[in-house]
């Protein structure tokens, strides 16, 4: 198992990459499957990753990518069970509650949704 700064750091690295060299092939791909794995089956660790990554850049452009994938698949399959760290968190943090400016709907629940519209920052 990685260390959670290391799937962190990798995974910033590789969203960091052109678009034409994020692919599997890129070495930097660990990270997503790993933080994959984790949203799936391990949300507790999943949200440490995900807030060593945003406190590690808090550039718009990966900002963005925490949104549009680690974080809205974390509310989309968890969304019951982090929600309430997520109101917490976006009270106590500014730049995750940009972040989650831009966070979108995707299958999560109407009634997830909501409180997260509710906690978040304008869209970007």
């Amino acid at each position: 198992m990685f260390d959670r700064q290391e799937i962190a750091a990798s995974w910033i690295k590789y969203a960091n990459s052109p678009p034409l060299e994020r692919t599997e092939n890129n070495p930097h791909f660990w990270a997503c499957e790993e933080l994959q794995d984790l949203i799936r089956n391990d949300p507790a660790n999943a949200w440490a990753v995900i807030e060593a990554m945003w406190a590690m850049d808090s550039s718009e452009r990966i900002l963005a990518n925490i949104a549009s994938g680690p974080v809205e698949e974390i509310l989309c399959l968890h969304g019951a069970a982090v929600i309430e760290k997520i109101e917490v968190t976006a009270e106590k943090d500014a730049v995750f509650k940009k972040l989650l400016g831009a966070v979108w709907q995707n299958t999560m629940p109407e009634s997830i949704w909501k409180r997260v519209k509710t906690v978040a920052g304008d869209p970007f």
